[in-house]
């Protein structure tokens, strides 16, 4: 069996990309699990492309999870490929529209910026490459209560669309050499194992910027990945600070992949949240056709 892929790095937190349909139930997490696999193509996460047949191209995570790097992922491949979903404005080479993706309730906004950038390799000998900076829109809960619950010192949940994520401040949480044990044990404790997707994300702020370490747990295909990179715990870290300052966030965060995601919060004091933004550079690394035996 082959299937036309695309393989990417949003920042870190490599994404394989399938063009198809997301299989049903244990067949779409053993499908999603041998891909994932290093002696295969090697990825911390999987999602399936519908881009014929509707007008809002459709993203279908692993595990019906959102994930905010692999939307933004998706986007860069539409304008790759010139899908009519992201139109140009014509002059600045930057393309917007709307796509669907497992976990959120209604289609998330999403814009790239394509730009020329040196490149000791290119396709055409040239020196220049095409970079690619896609951003997405979060839909966030106005009611705070909803959106946070404080556990304890240095340790809060973070309940976004289609994923939940526990922060723990490094300072008095350290990251433990068995994390994945610990996510276990945390998942357990807070009750969050009917959801979706759990991220574990343990932050810190060194020489003035944050930084973070998250470790996702995806309920359908049980794998945890200690990701390089994680859009939507960025996010949850911003909104964490939002409700620390009283003001709107928006910084680079650090990723374990030494590469930095750009994360935005809205806020607008008692009238509450806007919305949040992911975004930074999406590189593709690889695609064509890989083989299932």
């Amino acid at each position: 069996m082959k299937i036309p892929f695309a393989k990417l790095s949003p920042g870190g937190n490599t994404t394989i990309l399938l063009d198809m349909p997301a299989p049903e139930g244990a067949m779409r997490a053993h499908l999603a699990n041998v891909l994932m696999n290093p002696l295969h193509l090697g990825g911390e996460q999987v999602g399936f492309m519908t881009t014929e047949g509707s007008d809002v191209p459709y993203l279908e995570m692993m595990g019906g999870e959102f994930c905010g790097n692999a939307a933004r992922s998706f986007a860069a491949v539409l304008v790759m490929r010139g899908h009519p979903a992201l139109a140009g404005d014509g002059q600045s080479s930057r393309y917007c529209g709307e796509i669907r993706v497992s976990g959120a309730n209604e289609p998330v906004r999403v814009d790239v910026a394509v730009r020329d950038v040196p490149a000791v390799f290119s396709a055409d000998n040239s020196g220049v490459r095409k970079a690619y900076d896609a951003s997405v829109r979060l839909a966030l809960p106005q009611n705070t209560e909803r959106l946070l619950r404080h556990v304890g010192p240095g340790l809060d949940v973070v309940t976004l669309e289609g994923i939940t994520h526990v922060l723990l401040d490094a300072a008095k949480h350290p990251m433990p050499a068995d994390h994945v044990a610990e996510c276990s044990r945390l998942r357990a404790f807070l009750e969050l194992e009917q959801e979706d997707a759990v991220g574990c994300v343990w932050y810190a702020r060194k020489n003035g910027a944050m930084q973070i370490d998250p470790v996702v747990w995806v309920r359908e295909t049980r794998s945890t990945h200690h990701e390089t990179g994680c859009g939507s715990g960025s996010v949850a870290l911003g909104v964490l600070e939002t409700l620390r300052t009283g003001e709107g966030f928006s910084a680079l965060v650090v990723q374990p992949s030494g590469q930095s995601i750009h994360a935005r919060v809205e806020y607008y004091g008692a009238a509450g949240f806007g919305g949040a933004w992911i975004g930074g550079e999406v590189r593709l690394i690889a695609q064509g056709e890989t083989r299932l035996y």
